[in-house]
């Protein structure tokens, strides 16, 4: 069960849900596609020649490992949710950061978008509220219907 559906209040109603883009997976991706290039041409003329293929296919090949599984925990451990009376935002695996803003204390979401981010769809949100808390979520699909729900259920 996911942490949101877990804390939610009795009578309590999710309006809407935020997801990360599958833009987290990019990294990791190409990062394994250069290790894959490098540690596949192995095996040349010379053995003295394959050393810096060798090295750096595994150099990319740990980047992509690492990356790839640090994608996967933001992935799959962050959510964002609007309910009908507070937006709750959660992220991480062993370390948990949580932030829960009653819909009276919402003031707004800020929106950061790239020009890639305006193409594929993503931005960093960020959850501001009475007293200045500022919490930055990124790269979430969908940033202004996240902000347009949230805005909406506050209204």
């Amino acid at each position: 069960m996911s942490y949101i559906d877990s804390n939610i209040l009795p009578g309590e109603q999710v309006v809407s849900r935020a997801n990360i883009h599958w833009v987290v997976f990019v990294r990791p991706v190409l990062a394994g596609f250069v290790a894959l290039l490098c540690l596949g041409s192995l095996g040349g003329a010379g053995a003295e020649s394959d050393v810096p293929l060798l090295v750096f296919g595994t150099i990319f090949l740990l980047v992509a490992l690492w990356s790839g599984l640090s994608s996967i925990i933001v992935k799959f451990f962050t959510e964002m949710a609007v309910t009908d009376r507070r937006v709750i935002a959660k992220r991480g695996f062993i370390r948990r950061d949580t932030v829960e803003l009653n819909l009276a204390a919402f003031e707004g979401c800020k929106i950061d978008q790239s020009i890639m981010g305006r193409i594929l769809g993503y931005g960093t949100v960020t959850l501001s509220g009475r007293g200045g808390l500022v919490s930055p979520f990124f790269p979430i699909s969908k940033p202004l219907e996240f902000r347009r729900s949230a805005l909406s259920a506050a209204s």
